[in-house]
């Protein structure tokens, strides 16, 4: 890259950041963008007059973050950008009692709204009431469900795949193919959307959730799961089916975590009536979470592990040459030999062949028919290159009545999985929160994924993924706030690796040039009805 394109992408770089900024800036009446939720109410005295100037200030019980707003002419008022967690509310005017709401519990995506009655009185006076416990949210269009942290850890959740969870709610059913968990309202399962804290969490090519499989986003370290499965605010315009945000948890005031440890065995798992045996299963799943307080009131963190050890046992079953095959002998399963089939290029008959006599080669053309008349192939016929391949790869058969070689075929996987939070309350106006999500995950296969479909062809299947995000939220005033949200994804899968490097020159081949010498196999042979190498 030249220093005038570095240049110029640099430029490009910086007009992006700014048009995000510009387009940051929202009024605040527009809905939480996803992570975060809303508190709106109305504050009147006891003849229901409206109550302007009033001040209103919330506060993070986990956290003692607090927030404030001034009601409106009309006494309305509204916070935005609210982190999911519970909440206490104080209300605030001369010459009235202090009103306060404890327990009002945010949710992602949300609005909870507050009426708040003054009593004449003096402030140092308080009125409390308690929070509803639910609410149903009367500002939105859009339906939907929600996954409490508490649901996610406490069901039987097979390898504590959450996923799977979303197909409790309504319009949502298990997904018919192989890509993603679920689908709803008719559409694809490739047809949702998923972020998490705010940010989009996708396999671009296929439109799943990256980074799932054997190893799903540890559940411990989750706070909660929205679902906006129709009538979609305008945010969410991107796909035709749900919109799933995940919420992730943060360190408080007081220290806490979690552990846990799930073992699954072979010996656990019963036999299918047409197994001759249990098929090996093991799978080790472990990890928890840890957070509290850096710096009271002020910075947090929280720290979460997934380890994940597994070995799934396979089996297969491939039709392999017999002996007397090997040897040239098909007069029991003549085939092609006593067809109409010709050969490709010059070859040498069987004894009862009706080429020219003195040993001579039969001519590119002649019927298979002429050639091997008593279905034996001469051994002069065999080329170096086929005769070695075989006598190395293909086994005989140990099931002999059926002509087939049967093996196990077992996959080992190892995933570790890092993620943390970190959130600092820079003072009344400021609040930045960081996520970061790495795991390395392994996997060594029997068979390739294309190409063999015997054994001595091993490959090793290498998946990383990396997600960052960076959050900051500024209130400019009570009526406006601009949230700047940045983050970085990639997605590195380097698959079908070969264990055994083989140069196809070592095997004889000739013309035959790697693009990576380091990744280099035999070239792919297929024969119809038997095997692949």
């Amino acid at each position: 890259m030249t220093w005038k394109d570095f240049g110029s992408r640099f430029a490009f770089v910086l007009t992006a950041l700014a048009a995000m900024v510009c387009f940051c800036f929202v009024p605040a009446t527009l809905h939480a963008q996803g992570a975060t939720g809303n508190i709106r109410g109305t504050v009147a005295d006891a003849s229901g007059a409206a109550i302007a100037d009033a001040s209103v200030t919330i506060t993070d019980v986990a956290k003692g973050a607090t927030r404030t707003a001034t009601t409106s002419a009309n006494g309305a008022f509204e916070v935005t950008f609210v982190p999911p967690g519970t909440y206490n509310l104080g209300v605030s005017k001369s010459g009235f009692k202090t009103f306060t709401q404890n327990g009002i519990v945010v949710q992602a995506d949300a609005t909870y709204l507050v009426s708040a009655k003054l009593e004449v009185g003096t402030m140092s006076e308080t009125v409390e009431v308690s929070a509803t416990p639910v609410q149903i949210d009367k500002t939105t269009m859009q339906l939907g469900g929600e996954v409490a942290g508490t649901a996610l850890t406490n069901f039987p959740l097979l390898n504590r795949n959450w996923l799977g969870l979303q197909q409790t709610l309504s319009g949502v059913v298990a997904s018919s193919d192989r890509f993603g968990t679920y689908a709803t309202n008719g559409s694809r399962s490739q047809s949702n959307d998923f972020t998490i804290n705010g940010m989009d969490a996708l396999d671009l090519p296929l439109n799943t959730p990256e980074g799932g499989g054997a190893d799903p986003l540890n559940a411990d370290a989750i706070q909660e799961v929205k679902v906006v499965d129709s009538s979609a605010n305008p945010e969410y315009g991107r796909n035709s089916g749900a919109t799933e945000n995940v919420v992730m948890k943060t360190g408080t005031n007081d220290w806490h975590g979690s552990a846990y440890d799930y073992y699954r065995s072979t010996g656990f798992n019963a036999r299918s009536y047409f197994q001759p045996k249990t098929t090996p299963y093991h799978q080790h799943q472990f990890g928890g979470t840890f957070g509290g307080p850096v710096i009271h009131n002020k910075l947090f963190f929280l720290f979460g592990y997934q380890g994940v050890k597994q070995l799934v046992g396979g089996s297969a079953n491939t039709t392999v040459f017999s002996s007397a095959e090997r040897g040239g002998d098909w007069s029991s399963s003549v085939g092609d030999l006593a067809g109409s089939n010709v050969s490709p290029f010059p070859l040498y008959g069987d004894a009862a062949s009706t080429c020219p006599a003195g040993g001579a080669m039969c001519p590119a053309g002649t019927p298979y028919s002429s050639l091997f008349s008593t279905g034996v192939i001469p051994t002069q016929d065999f080329n170096p290159i086929s005769a070695a391949l075989m006598n190395k790869y293909v086994p005989l058969p140990n099931n002999v009545a059926e002509g087939t070689y049967a093996f196990s075929n077992n996959t080992n996987l190892r995933a570790d999985q890092y993620l943390g939070t970190l959130d600092y309350h820079l003072g009344s106006s400021d609040t930045a929160d960081f996520f970061f999500f790495v795991q390395p995950q392994n996997s060594a296969v029997g068979l390739p994924f294309d190409g063999a479909t015997l054994p001595g062809f091993p490959e090793t299947d290498h998946e990383n993924f990396y997600r960052y995000t960076l959050r900051e939220t500024h209130i400019i005033n009570p009526r406006m706030v601009n949230q700047f949200l940045v983050g970085w994804q990639r997605f590195h899968y380097q698959a079908v690796n070969p264990v055994n490097n083989i140069q196809p020159s070592a095997a004889g081949f000739t013309g035959i040039t790697p693009q990576f010498p380091g990744s280099a196999d035999l070239p792919s042979i297929s024969l119809t009805g038997f095997f692949d190498i």
